[in-house]
């Protein structure tokens, strides 16, 4: 939608709106089995809004125009603004939804006008039916991001029982309208299934919504590109969702080809749970030659000495990622042919990061961070001979 000054949008559907619908929250009489809105607010939600905002809102129906506007009042020792329609005074303030960003009070509007079958434009207030009439800045500037709030004609990259997944960026649809967004993830989600919203159209728990699309991935995702985009994703929402259900064929499919080819980037959520729903898996190990063994025997002999014993198995296996150089898994150490690629000093490293993991210390974690910085302090307190 192209916006310029002094436009107004104008959201127009074909009944005659009844002044009770602003006079009376709570009441919803939509058309339809499966209408967005549901809780006979959100048109107050968005009038106090706007007006909250310096915004200006009309409401024409037929040859009655209803203009809204506000009137101070006092409550113990606050002052409110309350709401009014043509000068009558309403039971609700500007207070309405004062947490609210403006992009929801424009998505109110239009989950309104869509549940009546009408249209939303930039223009002026038609003569028959209804018109709600929008002068304020802010609902047009949300109005020029609608495709962020609604779903409209997006296709889907996959679509399951539970869920639909779109390119973006995190933005969770429900019966094709925004209810919040999950911080890190990879795709946009719309829920399928019935979901339980609040008031204020966000979602009751955040819980039921990674169960789900847990359910979604785990069960039911046929997409093996998008599959093995979401296996490696460690950090963020999508690593949080419950991976702990009872796994497709096509999920074990995709997992195992990513453990084959570089398992350091499978998730550990789901490295720890492949033991026990692939435990027979196994990496393709080869023998040592000569120089390696003496390499690794030095290696460990200089940890030793230096108060590092590695105690854990260490196995060399083939591996075709350039990227990945060693991992621990299952309390034993798996090298590459890179680990001995730079030298002693370089495999010493390896072996210690390695060595870290096994006992306990997982890459990107603070607990690591920690770990590293105390030996790094001792062993400087034992050089210098400080106390501390």
């Amino acid at each position: 939608m192209t916006i310029t000054q002094n436009q107004k949008l104008v959201l127009h559907n074909n009944e005659e709106i009844n002044p009770i619908s602003w006079e009376m929250i709570g009441v919803s009489a939509k058309l339809g089995d499966t209408p967005i809105g549901r809780f006979g607010s959100g048109l107050c939600f968005g009038i106090a809004g706007i007006l909250r905002l310096g915004g200006k809102i009309q409401i024409h129906a037929g040859d009655q125009v209803y203009v809204f506007g506000t009137k101070t009042m006092h409550f113990r020792g606050q002052t409110f603004d309350r709401v009014t329609c043509n000068g009558k005074e309403l039971q609700f303030s500007t207070d309405m939804g004062k947490h609210w960003e403006p992009w929801q009070y424009y998505r109110e509007l239009v989950s309104n006008t869509m549940d009546e079958g009408g249209i939303w434009y930039l223009g002026e207030a038609q003569a028959e039916g209804t018109s709600v009439v929008v002068d304020c800045p802010e609902i047009l500037e949300a109005a020029k991001n609608h495709e962020k709030y609604f779903i409209g004609e997006r296709e889907p990259l996959a679509e399951t029982k539970y869920v639909k997944l779109y390119k973006g960026d995190g933005n969770i649809f429900y019966r094709g309208v925004k209810i919040g967004h999950a911080e890190g993830a990879v795709f946009d989600y719309e829920m399928i299934k019935e979901t339980a919203i609040t008031e204020d159209r966000t979602l009751q728990s955040e819980y039921s919504l990674k169960n789900d699309i847990g359910l979604a991935f785990t069960q039911q995702l046929e997409d093996e590109k998008l599959l093995k985009q979401l296996v490696m994703c460690e950090h963020g929402f999508e690593a949080d969702c419950d991976w702990d259900w009872q796994w497709s064929d096509a999920l074990k499919k995709v997992i195992s080809e990513v453990w084959t080819d570089c398992p350091t980037k499978l998730s550990s959520k789901l490295v720890r749970l492949k033991i026990t729903r692939m435990p027979g898996e196994r990496f393709t190990e080869q023998e040592m030659t000569e120089d390696q063994v003496l390499m690794l025997v030095s290696a460990k002999a200089f940890l030793a000495d230096a108060g590092y014993v590695v105690t854990a198995p260490v196995q060399l296996i083939k591996n075709t990622d350039d990227n990945n150089i060693a991992f621990a898994y299952n309390n034993k150490i798996y090298l590459t042919e890179r680990s001995f690629s730079q030298g002693l000093f370089y495999l010493v490293t390896v072996l210690f990061e390695e060595r870290s993991h096994v006992i306990g210390h997982d890459d990107f974690s603070r607990g690591f961070q920690t770990y590293l910085i105390k030996e790094l302090i001792t062993h400087a307190r034992k050089h210098l001979k400080l106390v501390l």
